[in-house]
């Protein structure tokens, strides 16, 4: 749920959709990789 929020957030910010790239490097930061 927190990372779906992140991405509604990152939308925001950007005026764009989030793709897939930008989704699994959110993922990753979460992760700490």
């Amino acid at each position: 749920m927190l990372l779906f929020q992140g991405v509604l957030a990152f939308e925001l910010f950007t005026k764009t959709k989030a793709d897939s790239m930008v989704i699994e490097a959110m993922r990753r930061g979460l992760k700490g990789e």
